[in-house]
């Protein structure tokens, strides 16, 4: 029912594909041919843009206040933040109910209670449609697009949140990547800048798989006649390169963790934290010694609040992973089904991406948005990806915003 893709189009090319091809566009010529400096094993996250949610949004009908140890279904023990959104907080969790050692995603949403009875019937309408697949064709559907097996809904000081369990925590964003990518080819095409960053050249075969198989993401999700209906690079997410449940929890906060400091009178921290209790992080994983040493040596990325309803809020950490740019098998996955609706119920409103650069005409028009506009979201990640720069690389504004833009596409594209 789901065949594959070929093995020259998404998979990995002969050996041979990655020897340097001529300079061009895509691969200006190094500086120094015979002796680049090394890359790098991983590109930095930590220099990478993330979006965060604002403090203020925590009120009635927004975020659901997550804090590090907080249990969710009886189940999913928190103790990293992976991203958040406009619709959501995604959290990583420990299943306490798994027979080994297993980790998950648990995106948190917004209250909106109008939304929440829609949701959970899309949601009802993808475990019917997954559960017709025969394993093979489930493995196929999930490897590019990421599909919740299973949602519930939590109580909060904001109201009724619905929550969302992925089985695949992953890594970064494309949008994350691009964007650290944009100043290294910049107007000079200076390769010195791109070895010195330790990235290799961004070639016309990285891109052409990225688009692949971001086309195969959203392929899944039309054929299971879901629209998705939010598609931009924040919503197009890194598969990690290694097996994440043969990680400790304190392997996998290394990344984010800082010790504490020798003499906290000269900490650059503010004075709250100087009070905090550092913890034990050598203590059982969740135990309150490790939740609190957890917190402390994340502080860098946490902004504390006095608020009864939220202490503080958490920086977001992508896990960390290599593979788009230093392994040839890395996997690109569409992600948030957060505006997904099925194909029926598209015409029943008129919820719009998230990101106004990606919006199709119709949304543009105020019109509901189907699996059609997803095909025009996808051909703009598609030339951003091998252009390396947005099709609409301005921000509109005022009350003709949407007349603006559509007149900016129309000129671009000849009409």
């Amino acid at each position: 029912m789901f065949n594959p893709p070929p093995p020259n189009m998404c998979n990995p090319p002969p050996a041979n594909m990655f020897n340097p091809p001529p300079a061009n566009m895509f691969n200006p010529p190094p500086a120094n041919m015979h002796n680049p400096p090394p890359p790098t094993n991983m590109l930095s996250l930590h220099t990478m843009p993330v979006q965060d949610e604002d403090f203020s949004d925590y009120m009635l009908k927004g975020y659901h206040p997550v804090h590090l140890g907080d249990v969710l279904h009886s189940r999913y023990r928190v103790f990293r933040k992976l991203g958040a959104g406009s619709e959501s907080t995604v959290w990583l969790a420990r299943d306490e109910k798994a027979d080994r050692r297993r980790y998950v995603a648990v995106k948190v949403l917004r209250s909106i209670p109008a939304r929440i009875k829609w949701k959970m019937k899309r949601n009802s309408h993808l475990v019917m449609h997954l559960s017709k697949l025969l394993p093979n064709d489930l493995v196929h559907i999930t490897r590019h697009a990421a599909i919740p097996f299973q949602s519930f809904v939590v109580e909060g000081p904001n109201g009724r949140h619905l929550c969302e369990v992925l089985d695949e925590p992953l890594g970064p964003s494309l949008a994350g990547f691009l964007t650290s990518l944009r100043p290294l080819y910049g107007a000079q095409q200076c390769n010195c800048r791109l070895y010195s960053s330790g990235l290799p050249p961004w070639s016309a075969g990285i891109a052409r798989r990225a688009c692949c198989q971001i086309l195969h993401g959203l392929d899944a999700l039309h054929r299971l006649k879901i629209a998705h209906r939010d598609l931009h690079p924040g919503n197009i997410c890194l598969a990690l390169d290694y097996n994440l449940s043969e990680k400790t929890e304190n392997e996998i906060q290394q990344d984010i963790w800082v010790p504490p400091p020798k003499d906290p009178t000269k900490s650059l921290c503010p004075n709250k934290w100087q009070e905090a209790p550092y913890g034990n992080p050598q203590a059982s994983p969740h135990s309150s010694e490790w939740n609190a040493a957890n917190l402390y040596r994340s502080r860098m990325k946490t902004e504390l609040h006095d608020s009864e309803k939220l202490r503080y809020v958490m920086g977001s950490s992508p896990l960390p992973t290599s593979s788009l740019f230093h392994n040839r098998d890395f996997r690109l996955v569409v992600t948030d089904l957060g505006c997904a609706a099925p194909f029926d119920d598209c015409e029943k409103d008129t919820i719009f991406t998230s990101n106004r650069k990606y919006q199709a005409p119709e949304n543009l028009l105020c019109l509901p948005a189907s699996h059609a506009a997803d095909i025009f979201s996808l051909g703009l990640i598609f030339w951003e990806i091998v252009m390396l720069r947005p099709f609409i690389d301005q921000d509109y504004t005022g009350f003709d915003r949407n007349g603006k833009q559509l007149g900016a596409i129309a000129e671009r594209l000849g009409g």
